[in-house]
């Protein structure tokens, strides 16, 4: 099973998604302006072995002060800081 998280309340991640059966977790990262003016698009990563209670948490962390209320400061925590666990690839 699939499941989605669109258009997230953050200023990192704008979308993940989760595969249950392949432990997988699609991040789409917001876009970002630079100075310049030049818009730079998000890029979509695949991170394995993701745990479905990591998933859960990153979803729910704008309600959790343990990670200041911000799904990317709890990303970064879980899975950023934790490569070694959570391989990825770019996507884009």
């Amino acid at each position: 099973m699939v499941l989605r998280k669109l258009n997230l309340d953050s200023s990192q991640l704008q979308n993940i998604e989760y595969d249950t059966e392949k432990q997988t977790m699609i991040v789409k990262f917001q876009d970002h302006t630079l100075k310049s003016g030049i818009v730079r698009t998000g890029k979509r990563y695949i991170y394995y072995h993701v745990p479905e209670e990591v998933y859960q948490t990153i979803i729910e962390a704008k309600t959790n002060p343990m990670f200041e209320n911000s799904h990317g400061k709890c990303f970064h925590r879980l899975i950023k800081c934790h490569e070694e666990l959570y391989p990825y690839d770019c996507l884009d």
